[in-house]
This record gives C-alpha cells, structure tokens and sequence, in this order.
C-alpha cells in the first residue's frame, strides 16, 4: 500500500471515481482487486508542497501494483505533465509499481499534444493516455 491508512475508497470498490474541475476518471474494479485511491493534491501533500498530481489510484496485482497516476486540469498539458512526472519522482513510484499515467483535460491544445514536451514524455511513459473532459476503463 502506497499511502497506509490514506485510501479515500473501500479496498475492494467496484468503481473509483476521481473528479474535479468537470474532468472525471473512472476506473472499474470488475475482478475486486484490491484497490486503494488517494487524494494526492491537498491530502498526502499539500499546497505548499509545489507541483503534484490530483489523485493516485493504486491496484494490487500478483506481480507489480499498477499506479494510476492521474492529474485533472483544464487545459495546460505541459503543466499536467510536470505535475505527474514530479509526483512519481518524488514517491519512487516508477521503481516499484506500474505506473499508468491519466490526465484529463477539459480542452487540449494541439500544438501541446504534438509538442516536443508530450513526445518526450510518451517516450518515458508509453502507456500514458490523454483525454478530454472523461475517461472510463476497465481494471485487467
């Protein structure tokens, strides 16, 4: 468990919903793996703890926990990818879980989405997915 005690969901929830801003994530829990979801910006770290994400969702698997690593914003991609990319350095997450990064944008630019910034960062996290306004999936 990332944050012991901290889940703010029931560890075998059939859904995680994190919303904020008009932006929702869904992810469905239909195996009930055990499934912990914590509130990262103004919970685990605070304002004045610089850029983080808004919400890790935590997945225990056999092999290596996936981490949901999700940031809600409006419509700044490059600072969404900062706020992830500090948030799983500042935990170590990417050494010990499976990290999935989700950001959820009200409006992306498409200058942003085929910038240099979200190349490189595709690059690191490959199986980041960027979407706009909701984004729905299933735990595997």
């Amino acid at each position: 468990m990332l944050f012991d005690g901290r889940s703010c969901c029931r560890d075998d929830a059939p859904m995680v919903v994190s919303s904020e801003k008009g932006n929702k994530h869904i992810l469905k829990n239909k195996n009930r793996q055990k499934i912990y979801q914590y509130r990262v910006d103004g919970d685990i770290l605070s304002s004045k703890d610089g850029e983080k994400c808004d919400f890790i969702v935590e997945v225990e698997t056999q092999s290596k926990s996936t981490a949901f690593v999700i940031e809600l914003k409006g419509s700044d991609l490059e600072k969404a990818i900062r706020q992830i990319e500090t948030t799983t350095n500042r935990f170590g997450i990417s050494r010990t879980y499976n990290v999935q990064p989700r950001i959820i944008i009200h409006r992306a630019r498409t200058q942003q989405v085929h910038g240099s910034v979200y190349r490189s960062f595709k690059n690191k996290f490959p199986q980041a997915i960027v979407k706009e306004h909701i984004f729905e999936e299933v735990v595997i």
